[in-house]
């Protein structure tokens, strides 16, 4: 656990909800694996495009999709890690 640095970490584990802790840890990860293949598809599917013109403005819309579903993760994490006092 001291390897673990997520917001409010003691004050759950002193409340013996360590597998709360840990579910909530583990739907972060979950949604930031399935985000982080969804980038590298996406990236894949882009340059497998190479003959195909395509707008330089496309190929960060992926890269912000990531970033916004990574931030949405970060927010929801947080507020599940909320204490309740």
């Amino acid at each position: 656990m001291s390897l673990v640095n997520i917001p409010h970490k003691d004050y759950w584990l002193e409340r013996g909800e360590r597998d709360y802790l840990f579910e909530c840890l583990m739907e972060f990860m979950r949604i930031t694996a399935g985000a982080t293949a969804l980038l590298l598809t996406s990236s894949l599917a882009m340059t497998l495009r190479v003959g195909a013109t395509m707008p330089e403005a496309l190929t960060f819309v992926p890269t912000l999709v990531f970033l916004a579903i990574v931030g949405a993760a970060l927010w929801l994490l947080y507020r599940q890690l909320k204490p309740l006092d």
